[in-house]
């Protein structure tokens, strides 16, 4: 058996210095900390802004010969960022003009500004026009999270439906001087708020009841808004039979099958 070393100062440092703070009161980039009556002694790591990997060495500062590294820390996960959101169904043209519970699977994915994948259970927010998103909301694993568009009244009039996905996440910058955050003057997309363009105007109308939600775009870096993607899906009629249409082929014209 072994007795505690107690009361032993014990010195904290990373391997890389500038992409995490050590805890409690790190200075001069280190952690002087003693071991308690059970000889241990613990600091807590906080990540910065650089996606790497990170060692932290426990050195007993009257005794240098005493020492260790820990396993290897991955900073790797930040949060969503608008130019990383994906949005994709497997497919857009539904047979739901006049048939309920037809089904489209929807992928998205969420990535932070390095590619990584987003934490897991990020939540995603579904809002549609029309028809129906089951379920309304979904929370990421791997980056990646999955629902379903499932045909249903509301039906708009043109057969097009518009689907928003939205997050908490930032706004895409470019980072310009490579320093891993966004500094004055570096160009960014200005979000504001988070609409479902049902007149597909590209602008938000309030009098033709729109959903919104969020704030207006400020002309300053937001590092938490709602990132978003939004899809239009079109009911498509299979009771309804194919149409000839007049096309174009090398040996002139002829009448080609076309369906709706």
């Amino acid at each position: 058996d072994h007795n505690p070393s107690t009361d032993r100062t014990v010195s904290f440092s990373r391997d890389f210095p500038d992409v995490a703070t050590l805890q409690p009161k790190e200075e001069a980039g280190r952690v002087l900390a003693p071991t308690d009556a059970n000889g241990v002694v613990t600091v807590s790591v906080t990540a910065k802004a650089t996606a790497t990997p990170v060692r932290v060495r426990a050195q007993v500062v009257d005794d240098p010969t005493l020492s260790t590294v820990s396993n290897a820390l991955a900073i790797n996960a930040g949060l969503p960022t608008q130019n990383a959101f994906s949005f994709s169904a497997s497919t857009y043209n539904p047979d739901g003009w006049s048939r309920d519970g037809t089904e489209s699977d929807i992928r998205v994915q969420l990535n932070d500004r390095f590619g990584n994948p987003v934490p897991d259970g990020t939540v995603i927010s579904f809002v549609a026009e029309g028809a129906s998103v089951i379920p309304a909301k979904c929370s990421t694993a791997s980056g990646v999270c999955t629902t379903k568009f499932v045909t249903s009244n509301y039906r708009p009039a043109d057969g097009r439906v518009t689907v928003l996905a939205y997050a908490q996440g930032e706004e895409s910058f470019v980072d310009a001087d490579g320093n891993q955050q966004y500094t004055a003057g570096e160009s960014f997309g200005d979000l504001g708020k988070v609409f479902v363009d049902a007149n597909e105007n590209n602008a938000m109308d309030l009098a033709t009841g729109e959903f919104v939600a969020g704030s207006d775009a400020n002309s300053q870096w937001d590092g938490n808004t709602y990132v978003r993607v939004s899809r239009r899906f079109v009911l498509a009629d299979a009771s309804r039979p194919p149409r000839l249409q007049p096309g174009l082929c090398t040996s002139g014209t002829t009448p080609v099958a076309s369906g709706l």
